[in-house]
């Protein structure tokens, strides 16, 4: 039996996957500065009889799901989605307010990373869990052996260094523009985001860029884009924020950040950042996040 304190969620060394649902937090309102309340939840969708997000049940099943950016596509929310929900907690129930599909990389799969090896989409891996939701836009399911490159998909999912762990696929037509979501580090020929490198962009490393545009495996052209966190939630106030991931180390190892966004950890936080597993994080944003508990 899969415990309470799990999510669904894939190892980055390989098809292994330690599912774990997060335990719902029963504190305190968060302008009181304590755990729970109205705030951000970032997570997969999980439990198809009961619909959750990070151990949260989703009040009344999935909500409607709008994109980040305009030209990503517009799909109904499903299991599997990795979503950012703004909404109210009540006992164990989350109510939500507004919920936004974070959708780390869309485009052609340009390679199967030989025998064995990763499938990738715009250049940057993707890892898949053992319960990875792979569906046609009309929600029928598909296989494995329907991913082939050249195929233009939509990944859900979360970020792991510079690969993503797929928690839903989509397979898309033929037809329409790329996308990706993360934060942007340098390589040896400029700057990056996963392992797509980015053409046409201003930015720094560790801005959280969501892009629009046109790739291939060897680089990215923006034509629209957003900077930081607006498109998702309203990232101007303090609230409570629950957020499903991992924590990697600041490129100057003076502290650490949630992967994929460079949110960065607040010093004062009490839990330690050195586990390589998946966790579920809950705590204060406030432009950088005060980690309060880790499950």
């Amino acid at each position: 039996m899969i415990s309470r304190r799990s999510l669904l969620l894939g190892s980055a060394s390989g098809f292994l996957c330690a599912p774990f649902v997060a335990r719902a937090s029963n504190g305190g309102d968060e302008s009181e500065g304590g755990i729970g309340g109205t705030g951000v939840y970032f997570g997969p969708v999980l439990n198809a009889s009961s619909p959750t997000i990070n151990g949260r049940r989703l009040a009344s099943g999935i909500p409607a799901v709008r994109a980040a950016l305009a030209g990503q596509p517009n799909l109904a929310g499903s299991l599997g989605d990795t979503l950012f929900v703004t909404g109210a907690q009540t006992s164990n129930d989350l109510t939500p307010r507004q919920a936004v599909r974070f959708l780390p990389l869309v485009g052609r799969i340009d390679g199967l990373g030989g025998t064995g090896g990763p499938l990738r989409v715009l250049g940057t891996p993707i890892v898949f869990a053992s319960q990875t939701i792979l569906q046609a836009t009309n929600g029928s399911s598909v296989s494995r052996q329907d991913l082939v490159p050249g195929r233009r998909i939509a990944v859900s999912g979360i970020w792991r260094s510079q690969s993503v762990i797929a928690t839903r696929i989509v397979v898309l037509g033929n037809d329409g523009a790329s996308s990706i979501s993360g934060q942007v580090g340098n390589s040896g020929s400029g700057i990056v985001i996963g392992r797509t490198r980015l053409q046409n962009v201003r930015a720094r490393p560790g801005d959280f860029l969501t892009l629009v545009g046109e790739g291939n495996g060897r680089e990215f052209r923006a034509r629209n884009r957003a900077s930081g966190f607006s498109p998702y939630f309203d990232a101007s106030r303090r609230q409570f924020m629950s957020a499903a991931g991992y924590l990697a180390p600041d490129a100057d190892g003076r502290g650490y950040h949630l992967s994929g966004f460079g949110l960065p950890m607040d010093p004062a936080s009490t839990v330690s950042p050195t586990s390589r597993e998946a966790r579920v994080f809950e705590g204060i944003y406030d432009r950088s996040f005060l980690i309060q508990r880790a499950t």
